[in-house]
């Protein structure tokens, strides 16, 4: 029997109705649950969220800031450990007074994905579903601290570097070149420290040797030189103790 043209475009009408209810019903669902979700956890986090890598899904305020207290107070009483060639280093959190803000950070983990909006709702469902929400433990340490413990570590995990510096000899100023070494740079020190605040890990750190530049560089000690320079052309007379 040869289809009429009517009867093709009822089919395919047909068709398209199915297709159209089968996908309303699916969106249906998908919001009931999505939704149910929301309103389920309302009081607790949501589930799939993580702070610092480990899961705080599904628990309520004092239960999460329970653990997450557990968690940093291990930090904070254990030595980061670190290891080269064979050598082991440690530094306390003390020696740059790291803190955890632990209240703000579980204020923030509750309140992540949290939201009513069509949009923000999928969104949220799916990212905590398919992969993970993490949260950055909130932390502070004292930045001029921190950076001495870095470059003193650097320091003693280094050999061979050499800054640049400047030589007087009478109204004479040199620059003396710097020196590359091998050991591990601050910026990987910085790297390595901060991970482990902030995935609330107390590893054993491994470090590699590379090369390392000197802290103080060439330009550096030449812009002094220029200004010791001026300073001698603008006073003839050097008053010395």
């Amino acid at each position: 029997v040869e289809k009429t043209p009517s009867n093709s475009f009822k089919t395919s009408s047909q068709l398209i109705k199915r297709t159209s209810i089968s996908l309303l019903a699916i969106i249906i669902i998908l919001a009931v649950v999505i939704y149910t979700e929301q309103g389920i956890f309302a009081s607790k986090v949501l589930p799939g969220i993580e702070i610092g890598n480990i899961n705080f899904g599904n628990k309520s305020k004092s239960d999460a800031k329970k653990l997450l207290d557990g968690k940093t107070d291990k930090i904070l009483s254990t030595p980061f450990i670190l290891t080269l060639d064979g050598k082991t280093f440690s530094v306390s959190s003390q020696d740059f007074e790291l803190k955890y803000d632990n209240k703000k950070t579980v204020d923030k983990a509750y309140a992540l994905d949290k939201t009513f909006l069509p949009t923000g709702a999928v969104a949220s469902f799916f990212g905590r579903h398919i992969g993970t929400e993490n949260v950055i433990p909130i932390y502070s340490v004292d930045k001029d601290k921190f950076e001495l413990v870095i470059q003193n570590l650097s320091d003693k995990l280094s050999s061979g570097r050499v800054d640049a510096g400047i030589t007087i000899e009478g109204t004479n100023v040199r620059v003396q070149q710097p020196v590359s070494g091998i050991g591990v740079t601050p910026a990987v020190i910085k790297a390595e420290l901060i991970k482990s605040f902030e995935t609330l890990s107390s590893r054993k750190i491994n470090l590699t040797k590379k090369k390392v530049e000197a802290s103080i560089s060439a330009n550096e000690a030449t812009s002094k030189a220029t200004l010791i320079k001026t300073i001698f052309a603008e006073n003839t007379i050097l008053t010395t103790p």
